[in-house]
């Protein structure tokens, strides 16, 4: 724990850090500028700090990826942080991917899950969708890519998916996209619009 403020309040069982608050687990850090850690008793006079709720600019980053929002409540069991707020974006690598109400992370499943206008681009190419399921997978070693290196293996978009390509916008209810090929698959009413 890191911060320029630090309590604890042992009848609802927390700590909290205030000012640039800083938790850490393993290889994980959850940065905001309100950090409020629950815990429970153990058979062991250790508590367990189950869940921490983060408020003000709250970053968790790992060696692989990051994770940005206004609020958000980490869940140590499950390894999944939730924010909601402003400024919603995940990045893995090259890939971003942005959202207007909710952004998950499950850190042991490798998956982020954008909802709301929820948006992943790598350089000029762009995905929009209502909601945005990423899978997260280990590379081999290729080109600049060193081995062992994460990336976005396939986005699944769900409801108002478009792909903006140039001189043409693709529009379908659901999609799946590779990164690795640049290759978007859409289904259901899909819709081309090329020029007029």
């Amino acid at each position: 724990r890191l911060a320029r403020q630090f309590q604890e309040r042992r009848i609802d069982k927390t700590y909290i850090a205030r000012g640039q608050a800083v938790a850490r687990r393993g290889d994980l850090a959850v940065r905001a500028e309100t950090l409020t850690a629950r815990y429970r008793e153990t058979a062991t006079e250790q508590p367990e700090i189950f869940k921490i709720e983060a408020v003000g600019g709250v970053v968790l980053v790992s060696p692989r990826e990051r994770v940005e929002g206004a609020r958000g409540v980490y869940h140590v069991d499950r390894a999944m942080v939730k924010l909601t707020g402003k400024g919603l974006r995940f990045t893995s690598g090259e890939h971003v991917i942005t959202a207007r109400d909710s952004l998950e992370y499950w850190d042991k499943r490798q998956i982020a899950v954008a909802r709301g206008k929820a948006v992943v681009s790598q350089g000029k190419q762009r995905l929009h969708a209502d909601i945005l399921t990423a899978y997260i997978a280990q590379t081999a070693a290729k080109g600049p890519t060193p081995a062992g290196a994460q990336r976005i293996n396939r986005v699944d978009a769900f409801g108002n998916v478009h792909v903006s390509v140039p001189n043409a916008i693709i529009r379908g209810d659901k999609g799946e996209y590779y990164p690795g090929t640049s290759v978007a698959t859409l289904s259901g009413n899909v819709k081309i619009t090329s020029n007029k």
